[in-house]
């Protein structure tokens, strides 16, 4: 910062005998006084000058340097250079006591060379320039060094005049205003990307998937040729019919076409049947219910149960090996459904498909959409009632301990814009979320992000309002910046010498690095306050402050953490292919919701129409049973 010195004055003792003369320094008047006579003469010479710093007299310590030199460019020092450390400067006025002694005064011309440093002992020193030349007065020193002349006949004596008191030295005018401030110099250039870290251990083998589906059985090989028949022999001679003899007996009674049996249980291949059609075989199928009606509604198996317990269809694999299946529907229908589940209450806990798995590694209800092309859902749910707490899919993790998960996304997918949690909310109005988490516990997170999180609207806190809390809302937002700053703050008292150590958190420069600086001074102006060393050692030192006074500090840095330095900070980047063309918001730029980057055309997935319950299934066939 620029500092310039204007000379003031300065006063020297003489030799007795010579007499006292005003001589000029500079810009200003260097005044010479004399004592009487009698008085021992002094080399000292008090200079006073007055200190600016861009047009604004500085207050506060300087350190001074007066150097002698005989010449006002280049030339030799007269002298060595007199250091004034710590010398008072007020409203820009200083004062200093110069001795050279009386050698460097021969008669020549002598030019004074100044250099200021402010505040007292922090960076370097300013010459200043031009050198300020002295004058006659300093030079009655030379009369000390010279030979005594001739005495000249002496001169009338005139009328002594009575010299005055000095005045006092008006007050200083009030500071000119402080100047604009420089332009901020470039934005040095990005350090070079860290190493890449080394590779994690391989993940644990995932769990075998579920077995496919068994193929349908090949066709039927071709049948064998027919041997020659061989000679028919001669035909015997036909015997008399034998009689009639008694109906044998048959469980079954026959009416009108039908058969039906009432006393007891059927068994197929076992001799003791437990229910009233007992199928036991070792075949691959114990049975095949198969309609071939080829359109219509038709039922290849019913079953029903009217017990408060009951289960209209029991199916199990009990196999305790193997990729088995309890029940396996299949739909061979471009819009049908492999398994339709559905509970017809209105009230109550009733679910359309319960799946449950005890064992450690299994899974209650596993969606699997095999294609590898087109709009695709693994797993699907809807509901349409307006009930609060109306879910389309509800994943509820009961366990009191792990590190258990209520509902998991993943994806393997590298393409831009793949995502493992995708939510929307269409509602074209009103307070809706397209993603809400919450969370109990004092120690918990409601959302946690193991990565970097953007967002193209603004971050804020949102809470009730503090003086109407049952009606108003407060919000509050982020502060947003080209790049990721931590910022630490507090205040401070001076002590006796206004100065202050601050002390950082002991992890401050583990995590942050280019530290800034904001000091406000607190119930009187400090001009003079400033960072007398940076951060080191996580603490900083404050100076030039007023002693006891309160001062408030802030200290911003880069966030410079073990992430930070392995993800390098992007600010202005491209599009990657995938996304050029298309927009964040598009509804801010005024175009449509398809141009958007993450805009998913998903239908509401979901039957045409209800479809028919088993009842009015049974009804279609003229086949309800009874009640």
């Amino acid at each position: 910062m620029p500092t310039f010195v204007r000379p003031i004055h300065a006063s020297t003792t003489l030799e007795p005998t010579m007499r006292a003369r005003n001589l000029i320094i500079a810009l200003a008047v260097l005044f010479a006084s004399t004592s009487t006579i009698a008085q021992t003469v002094s080399t000292v010479i008090t200079y006073q000058g007055d200190v600016t710093s861009l047009g604004t007299p500085i207050n506060g310590y300087a350190d001074f340097t007066f150097t002698l030199y005989n010449a006002a460019v280049g030339g030799s020092q007269m002298h060595t250079p007199i250091l004034k450390n710590g010398t008072p400067v007020q409203n820009g006025l200083f004062t200093v006591q110069l001795d050279f002694g009386a050698g460097p005064f021969n008669g020549d011309a002598r030019w004074l060379e100044i250099s200021v440093r402010h505040p007292s002992g922090s960076g370097g020193f300013t010459i200043l320039s031009p050198r300020q030349q002295l004058t006659a007065t300093p030079y009655a020193l030379y009369a000390l060094n010279s030979a005594a002349g001739n005495t000249g006949p002496a001169g009338p004596a005139g009328p002594a005049g009575p010299i005055g008191p000095m005045g006092p030295m008006g007050p200083s005018g009030p500071s000119g205003p402080s100047g604009p401030a420089g332009p901020a110099g470039p934005a040095g250039p990005s350090g070079a990307n860290g190493a890449t870290g080394a590779n994690g251990a391989p993940g644990a083998q995932g769990p075998q998937g579920l077995q496919g589906v068994a193929g349908p059985a090949g066709p039927t090989g071709p049948a064998g040729a027919t041997g020659s028949p061989g000679p028919a022999g001669p035909a015997g001679a036909t015997g008399p019919a034998g009689p009639t003899g008694p109906a044998g007996a048959s469980p079954f009674t026959l009416s009108a076409g039908n058969a039906y049996y009432t006393i007891g249980n059927v068994g197929i291949a076992t001799t003791a049947p437990q229910y009233p059609l007992h199928v036991l075989t070792p075949l691959a199928r114990a049975g095949v219910f198969e309609s071939t009606l080829a359109s219509g509604t038709s039922l290849a198996l019913a079953g029903k149960a009217a017990s408060g317990t009951g289960v209209g269809v029991l199916a199990w694999a009990a196999s305790t090996t193997g990729a088995t299946y309890g029940l396996h529907a299949q739909s061979d229908s471009p819009t049908g459904r492999g398994l339709l589940g559905w509970a017809t209450a209105t009230t109550g806990d009733a679910w359309g498909v319960a799946g449950m798995s005890a064992s450690t590694t299994g899974i209650g209800v596993d969606g699997y959409a095999t294609s590898t092309t087109g709009l695709t859902t693994g797993v699907l749910g809807r509901v349409d009632s307006t009930a609060a707490d109306a879910t389309g899919v509800y994943g509820v993790a009961a366990a009191n301990s792990g590190a258990v998960t209520g509902v998991w996304g993943a994806v393997q997918s590298t393409s831009d814009g793949a995502a493992e949690l995708y939510a929307t909310s269409y509602g074209a109005s009103g307070q809706t979320f397209g993603l809400f988490a919450s969370n109990e516990s004092p120690d918990g997170f409601a959302i946690y992000a193991a990565g970097d999180i953007d967002s193209s609207g603004q971050k804020a806190f949102m809470i009730d309002h503090p003086l109407d809390p049952t009606n108003k809302v407060l919000m509050h937002y982020c502060n947003e910046g080209p790049e990721p700053t931590n910022t630490y703050r507090g205040n401070v008292v001076l002590d006796d010498q206004g100065e202050a150590e601050v002390a950082l958190p002991d992890y401050f420069e583990s995590i942050n690095r280019d530290p800034t600086y904001q000091l406000t001074p607190i119930g009187s102006a400090m001009p003079s306050i400033h960072i007398a060393s940076e951060v080191s050692n996580n603490r900083f030192r404050i100076a030039g402050g007023a002693p006891g006074m309160k001062v408030s500090w802030s200290v911003t840095a880069f966030r410079n953490d073990a992430w930070t330095k392995t993800h390098p900070v992007r600010t202005e980047w491209d599009k990657p292919d995938a996304w050029k063309g298309k927009l964040f918001t598009p509804s801010a730029w005024g175009q449509p919701a398809e141009s958007g980057i993450f805009y998913r055309s998903r239908p509401m997935l979901a039957p045409a129409a209800m479809p028919m319950s088993a009842e009015e299934l049974l009804r279609t066939q003229g086949e309800v049973p009874a009640e």
